[in-house]
């Protein structure tokens, strides 16, 4: 089976040799500009790659009348250790989208403006930050418990706001020297009503 290089000038889906599958069917230059062939790409299961203009691939004899590409290069510098994988959309010769399957396990997705990695010890991070996330539902626990605490204190405190206001001085003796009219009513506290429920994402989860 004879192997040749060439060089991707364009793509388009249509049906296969056998006018049953959908494929995309590459239009490669090779060995001479004028040779121009349509080739069959031939990806792994579970991957839709569409290989830029001007990119590399490997092109194949399939039979007597059929070539087929079943590897393809660009011209992006490659980063990977040993062990590691990297799938990544490109344009203008740069990587734009990128999924990094590292060898110490940590897997990392990132674009031109953020990076979501989870980490060899399970822990999820963005961005590269270094704050903890909230879980939601344990937070309002606490919270709603904070707030109880300090509804049963106003109660406590309204209750002693009342005795204060109403108490009589029951053996002053009347006169120059007896007390002055009882002060004023205390206002009484109000029972915190603060809630926390509007600060809940519900479309992210944490464990």
């Amino acid at each position: 089976m004879m192997a040749q290089v060439g060089q991707v000038g364009s793509a388009q889906v249509t049906l296969d040799r056998d006018d049953t599958l959908p494929t995309r069917i590459l239009q490669v230059e090779l060995t001479e500009v004028d040779d121009v062939q349509d080739v069959e790409q031939f990806s792994g299961a579970g991957d839709d790659t569409n290989p830029p203009i001007d990119s590399s691939v490997v092109v194949v004899q399939d039979g007597k009348a059929f070539k087929i590409a079943i590897a393809g290069q660009d011209e992006i510098t490659p980063s990977s250790q040993p062990g590691e994988r990297q799938m990544y959309s490109q344009a203008g010769g740069a990587k734009m989208g990128n999924i990094y399957l590292k060898a110490d396990s940590t897997v990392e997705l990132s674009s031109l403006i953020g990076m979501i990695s989870i980490t060899p010890t399970g822990d999820v991070e963005l961005n590269n930050g270094t704050d903890s996330a909230i879980a939601f539902a344990r937070m309002k626990t606490a919270f709603d418990l904070l707030r109880t605490e300090i509804n049963t204190f106003v109660v406590a405190f309204n209750a002693l706001v009342t005795l204060f206001g109403t108490h009589v001085h029951t053996l002053v003796t009347p006169g120059v020297a007896s007390s002055g009219p009882p002060p004023a009513p205390g206002v009484p506290a109000v029972p915190a009503t603060a809630t926390m429920d509007a600060a809940e994402s519900p479309t992210v989860k944490v464990p």
